[in-house]
């Protein structure tokens, strides 16, 4: 099932989420600015921290030195106690957290749909040539993969208009009838 997309609108997309990802950025570091004394102190007396300045946000080890070292929060998970992933930001719910989950949460946006999508159009059709199969999963449902577009963010209205739905394209919304 050809699928096309606008790369024109990918373009003005990426140019959008780029000055999101930038002004998150900010904020998470403008938060580090709050707590550069405390930051400070404990890379003075652990200097084999890894803990770097500016801190990086997307390290698991910064992170936590960051979140379990220096603002002394406890994971709400015994299993990681020094856990950075997503479940688990959540629940610290700080202003930290918040502003890391963004980041990531852009960052995926960027990566994975807005600067990959344009790149696997097929030069010749101009249209992504996924493969969709109906053994793919355990319950029989279809499968889609090269690329995936059964995870095409279905509350993030900017990526979904990137889709066209037109003749000879299948529908993003689960419907694989053509038009």
């Amino acid at each position: 099932f050809p699928v096309t997309i606008d790369t024109e609108y990918a373009k003005g997309l990426e140019v959008k989420y780029e000055k999101i990802l930038k002004e998150q950025e900010k904020t998470f570091y403008d938060l580090c600015k709050v707590y550069k004394k405390e930051i400070a102190s404990f890379k003075a007396k652990n200097k084999d921290s890894g803990l770097a300045d500016p801190i990086n946000m997307n390290s698991n080890k910064q992170v936590a030195a960051l979140l379990y070292d220096v603002l002394g929060l406890s994971s709400p998970d015994k299993k990681k106690p020094r856990g950075t992933g997503e479940e688990i930001l959540k629940v610290l719910d700080t202003p930290f957290s918040k502003a890391i989950l963004d980041c990531r949460g852009t960052i995926k946006l960027l990566s994975t749909y807005i600067t990959k999508m344009p790149k696997v159009v097929n030069p010749r059709t101009g249209k992504i040539h996924a493969s969709f199969n109906q053994n793919g999963t355990v319950t029989g449902r279809f499968s889609s993969s090269d690329p995936n577009l059964q995870n095409i963010p279905s509350k993030n209205k900017d990526i979904r208009k990137m889709f066209i739905a037109g003749e000879g394209n299948c529908y993003i919304s689960g419907d694989f009838s053509q038009q």
